[in-house]
């Protein structure tokens, strides 16, 4: 079919003895960095000097970084905690409902070369991991009425991976997970984690895992809704396009089952690709059931959404945007009162159009569309520049995503089929960001993060 309603072909493989492997255990040593003398629950033994936030445009200078904690001569267990990560690539699995208005930001200096920041609350506290390409560093603030105050920065030596929050009596670690390979990334799961090590997917704790051996992406972001996990598999080079920083696209993806066996493999063929890092999962049909969302692509097409059920049988697309290198960056699935919408953003680099996608007898039919937002930065392996949540406490669904120049974050609802821009929030400056937006409830308020390219961290709280 043509670009007006281009089908891509797939196989499902769910019976292959290669994808039903039997669970296998190790018990490794568990390697982590303990924080708890800079940032701890409950009473804090050794707690940090706090400084006062300056001025929005006055940020104060970086404090001195000290060295990284020891690493400890005895295994610890650590508990997952909650973050702003999206461990469903859904980025409304668990979206913000307090506060109301926003107030002024605040700012801090970080390393120029940070790209990332995620946050986690411990108790009453903040915990921002601002992100460079080989290290982390985790800084507590603290709450006191309108006045945010931040502690010393602690070192965590991420290795160019997301950080993986722990937490146990003694505080916030760290977790090394074994054999993690270096951009994939990790997501809670049940009582562990999800991660990559190598060819395989690991599922459980660092003292107690399955694998599952699959042909994956090298740098494929495993998604999760706490009862499977979605890996992209079967890396090809067969696009040429690169937009997500090398020219290696995912062939297929397989959903995996929490005892570590495969549920289902889907395995494009050729021309076809899935262009990102990650599959997204959430109910875009409306029938209660949860379905795998993935932008595909080919050379001569370029790219379009399709829909698929746990059982690798594809059950709506959209249109192809009908040219090669044009690509869409799927971002969240919405809910509305007219039933869930797939939102992404079509041509982010180039004038870049929000888009609402609905299902409709077997198709993604666009609903609303406006421009000009960029979600994505190219080349960059970053792909959670956007936020969807009741991020101002009115009841209403938000949808925040950068402008083009990235200077300002514009938070549009989705009224009778029409986007509707509620509110923006402005970078101290104007200065750019290249960063993912990390979002967060604390103390009932709503923080929202972002990183310049200068390496100030910008955070807007809302009011009480």
């Amino acid at each position: 079919m043509d670009a007006q309603g281009y089908a891509p072909s797939y196989e499902v493989a769910t019976s292959d003895p290669r994808y039903d492997p039997p669970m296998r255990f190790r018990l490794p040593i568990v390697s982590l960095v303990v924080v708890a003398a800079a940032c701890s629950t409950g009473t804090n033994r050794n707690p940090v000097d706090a400084t006062t936030v300056a001025p929005v445009g006055t940020a104060p200078s970086q404090p001195e970084i000290p060295a990284p904690v020891p690493l400890p001569d005895v295994d610890i267990i650590y508990a997952p905690i909650v973050s702003s990560q999206s461990p469903s690539g859904n980025l409304a699995e668990q979206p913000v409902m307090g506060g109301g208005p926003f107030g002024e930001p605040v700012s801090f200096t970080a390393d120029p070369s940070s790209v990332r920041v995620d946050l986690t609350v411990i108790n009453d506290d903040l915990y921002l991991a601002v992100g460079t390409p080989q290290d982390a560093s985790l800084i507590r603030a603290t709450l006191n009425g309108d006045q945010i105050k931040f502690g010393e920065s602690m070192t965590w030596p991420t290795e160019g991976n997301d950080p993986v929050f722990g937490l146990n009596d003694d505080g916030v670690g760290l977790v090394n997970l074994p054999g993690r390979t270096a951009q994939t990334g990790a997501v809670r799961f049940q009582d562990g984690w999800a991660w990559v090590a190598g060819d395989v997917v690991a599922i459980g704790t660092p003292d107690n895992y399955s694998e599952t051996p699959l042909d994956l992406l090298d740098d494929t972001l495993l998604v999760s809704n706490g009862d499977f996990v979605v890996a992209l598999t079967n890396p090809v080079r067969r696009l040429n396009h690169g937009i997500v920083g090398d020219g290696i696209e995912g062939g297929g993806f397989a959903v995996i089952n929490d005892n570590g066996t495969v549920r289902a493999q889907v395995v494009l063929e050729a021309p076809d690709v899935i262009e990102g890092r990650s599959a997204m999962l959430g109910d875009v049909t409306g029938n209660g059931e949860t379905e795998v969302v993935v932008t595909l692509s080919n050379a001569e097409v370029g790219a379009w959404v399709a829909v698929y059920d746990l059982d690798g049988t594809l059950i709506a697309q959209s249109t192809a945007i009908g040219l090669g290198n044009r690509w869409r960056h799927q971002i969240a699935i919405m809910p509305t009162a007219d039933g869930p919408v797939i939102l992404n953003v079509v041509t982010p680099h180039i004038g870049g159009t929000l888009e609402a996608l609905r299902f409709s007898e077997g198709r993604l039919e666009p609903v609303a569309t406006i421009g000009q937002y960029s979600t994505h930065t190219i080349n960059s392996r970053i792909l959670d520049g956007a936020y969807i949540g009741d991020l101002d406490g009115d009841g209403e669904i938000e949808a925040l995503v950068p402008n083009q120049p990235r200077n300002r974050l514009v938070a549009l609802s989705l009224r009778d089929g029409k986007f509707v821009e509620k509110f923006i929030l402005e970078t101290p400056d104007m200065s750019r960001s290249e960063s993912n937006i990390a979002v967060i409830d604390w103390q009932g308020r709503t923080v929202v993060a972002v990183v310049g390219v200068d390496g100030v961290v910008t955070l807007w709280l809302t009011n009480p």
